[in-house]
């Protein structure tokens, strides 16, 4: 495994690291001070819940020897130090562009009729609101090419802005989940969005699925991670399972390429 550089710009940093079976993947650190890590690994499972396009999560492994790489740059932009031990990182599919890297290298918009499985769109959008991510936009939404030739899917990753960013603590997730607010997004093609009844299926298996797998969700947090903030998961854990399909309509239904719009 070698350390291959920072991925991109952020407030949450993501390196490349290609692994010994020569994939690369996407990693964002494990922190005391935030809890990028945690966001990113609970998300990407809640995603899975709802077999929405996501790259796979895995567990990184870092010695000391590949920290010390990350940490020399990290100290020379004023970041915090990292840990050897366990990191999340996502495996990559290539090639893949962002929404905005793809229009930008290619010249052209992405059209209703080149993307695939534009009816995720929906799941997607409620997907942002449950975990009340307010940060979709075209440098975290991609595009790969899809099986049919000349054709694309849309993936989305980096969610390390849900509930609220990576500062959230008890208090404040109580108090989100208390009054969710709408999200928007605009990078995606919206406009595929006719009817409110093309969320029924993701509002289906939020109750059907993802409040019975919400549980083994949060188990699968690494110990390490788990101990510095177990108070604050617990609150996260209870907050999601607590919120009702109606709620959670209401947020969808008001957001912000909807605009209430939607009967």
């Amino acid at each position: 495994m070698y350390v291959d550089g920072p991925h991109g710009v952020g407030v949450s940093e993501s390196w490349r690291i290609v692994g010994a079976d020569k994939q690369k993947y996407l990693v964002k650190f494990n922190t005391h001070r935030d809890r990028t890590a945690i966001n990113e690994l609970v998300c990407n499972h809640v995603a899975e819940c709802f077999e929405l396009p996501v790259f796979e999560p895995v567990l990184v492994n870092l010695n000391d020897e590949q920290c010390k790489i990350v940490n020399d740059h990290r100290a020379a932009n004023e970041m915090e130090r990292i840990e050897p031990g366990e990191h999340f990182g996502t495996r990559l599919r290539q090639p893949f562009y962002t929404v905005d890297g793809y229009e930008k290298t290619f010249g052209s918009r992405i059209s209703e009729n080149t993307v695939t499985n534009l009816h995720r769109v929906p799941d997607i959008l409620g997907f942002d609101s449950l975990i009340q991510n307010d940060d979709r936009h075209c440098g975290n939404v991609c595009v790969l090419e899809a099986e049919t030739p000349g054709k694309l899917d849309y993936y989305i990753f980096d969610h390390s802005h849900a509930f609220g960013g990576p500062s959230w603590d008890a208090r404040l997730i109580r108090e989100m989940y208390q009054s969710m607010k709408p999200v928007s997004n605009f990078c995606m093609i919206t406009s595929a969005i006719k009817r409110f009844d093309q969320f029924d299926k993701f509002l289906r298996m939020f109750d059907a699925r993802l409040k019975k797998e919400i549980g083994g969700i949060f188990q699968r947090i690494p110990r390490g991670w788990r101990s510095q903030a177990a108070p604050d998961l617990k609150q996260l854990e209870e907050s999601i399972r607590g919120t009702s399909r109606d709620d959670l309509a209401t947020v969808i239904k008001n957001s912000r390429p909807l605009g209430g719009r939607m009967r």
